[in-house]
């Protein structure tokens, strides 16, 4: 009986002093869900177990804290299950170059810092809205049309205006305009008053050219200046005062002291240019040149009954005459740009930028030298020509500007002139 009983006792002191073995439960979040993975997410564990929770963020996010049944930062993280224990791993969009935008709906990731952008998070300095090559922040023009070039400003010539007299760079066909200047479409001086009020391909072979801006000098270096016989000073046609004479058909003239192109007795190629207004239909000499088989003219005459300008004189060598006139009439009180060229043989006449009449002469120079002889003087008038006997054709009308090239102009040339 001894025995048993102490069986008994040794049996129950042995199971009495094992212990329960404990276990706890892990659970493990992402939030937001869609913020990335984090391993493991669940699991049960015996008291004491050490656990690493591993996180990885999805694109464009970052992990930011540990809550729940756990505060803090770490990444991995480890910890000892001492009970049932529920955590939330949360993560943030991030904002790499902290422009407040993020990188989910950033199209421009490397901002400089401190510089103001849009919602899609460029700032100017990362954008070219008119894709012209220059961005935003220097882009001093920014409606650059499509395949325009532009400068270090991001500014195409249909943007600029250089020289400030409303007409801009891509059409200004004379860029140097001074400030004040009054301008036509093409951005050339309306009134001309100076040699430097041509666009610089028309000084090229300019010989001579009055405006009568309040007098009736050549302002080239030719210097065939004019003597005033009575012509008034008027507004031309641009009503500036002072800029051309106007002559009265009566008695009017103005006396140049030398022939045109010095007399010279040979001359293959030229052009002239008047802005002219006519103010009657009597024939009236714009210039005319006198010389014994030497006359040459411009005026505005009949012919056939038309009311025409006219181009044309006589010739020494052979003796014979030569003349071109427009096809159409002219109208009274009306401007128009004159324009005569020449060049071996062929004559051409322009008005308003326009060509009206062309002919094929046989002579391919032509004589401006002076011969006192007959019935003709050594003579050389704007607004009448001065033979000895005869009709003197006193112009009745008013003439703004003449000039004339030993070279013939282009068109685009002849286009400038038509203002």
């Amino acid at each position: 009986m001894k025995k048993i009983f102490t069986f008994l006792v040794i049996s129950l002191t042995f199971f009495g002093c094992e212990k329960e073995t404990l276990m706890y439960k892990l659970s493990v979040s992402s939030n937001p869900s869609e913020g990335g993975t984090i391993n493991p997410t669940s699991g049960e564990y015996e008291e004491g177990t050490e656990v690493i929770i591993n996180v990885t963020p999805n694109t464009h996010y970052e992990f930011e804290k540990w809550s729940g049944n756990w505060n803090g930062y770490e990444n991995p993280l480890t910890i000892v299950m001492d009970c049932n224990k529920t955590i939330i791993g949360n993560f943030k969009l991030m904002d790499s170059d902290g422009d407040g935008v993020t990188d989910d709906v950033d199209t421009c990731s490397e901002t400089p810092m401190g510089e103001q952008v849009d919602v899609s998070g460029c700032s100017d300095s990362q954008k070219d809205s008119d894709g012209d090559g220059v961005n935003n922040d220097v882009d001093t023009c920014p409606n650059t049309q499509s395949g325009e070039t532009v400068d270090l400003n991001g500014c195409s010539d249909s943007q600029k205006d250089t020289d400030g007299d409303g007409v801009m760079d891509d059409v200004d066909q004379c860029i140097d305009t001074p400030i004040g200047k009054s301008v036509d479409s093409n951005g050339c001086i309306l009134v001309y008053c100076n040699v430097d009020d041509l666009s610089d391909s028309l000084k090229d072979g300019l010989v001579g050219m009055w405006t009568f801006c309040g007098n009736s000098n050549d302002l080239t270096s030719t210097s065939n200046n004019g003597t005033l016989y009575g012509p008034q000073n008027s507004e031309g046609k641009h009503n500036e005062e002072n800029t051309s004479y106007l002559f009265d058909g009566l008695n009017d003239y103005i006396e140049l002291s030398d022939s045109f192109f010095g007399g010279s007795t040979s001359v293959d190629s030229f052009t002239f240019y008047t802005l002219v207004k006519v103010n009657s239909y009597e024939n009236g000499r714009i210039f005319g040149k006198e010389g014994y088989w030497r006359t040459i003219s411009l005026q505005s005459t009949k012919v056939n009954d038309k009311d025409v300008f006219w181009f044309g004189g006589s010739q020494p060598s052979p003796q014979q005459y030569f003349n071109i006139s427009s096809n159409s009439e002219y109208e009274l009180n009306k401007w128009y740009n004159l324009v005569i060229t020449f060049n071996n043989g062929e004559l051409k006449m322009y008005i308003n930028g326009v060509l009206e009449n062309s002919k094929t002469i046989s002579l391919t120079t032509l004589n401006w030298s002076f011969l006192t002889r007959g019935n003709s003087t050594s003579t050389n008038h704007f607004g009448r020509s001065l033979p000895v006997n005869g009709n003197h054709g006193y112009f009745n009308g008013e003439i703004d500007d003449f000039l004339y090239w030993e070279r013939v102009l282009t068109q685009d040339e002849i286009q400038l002139l038509n203002r």
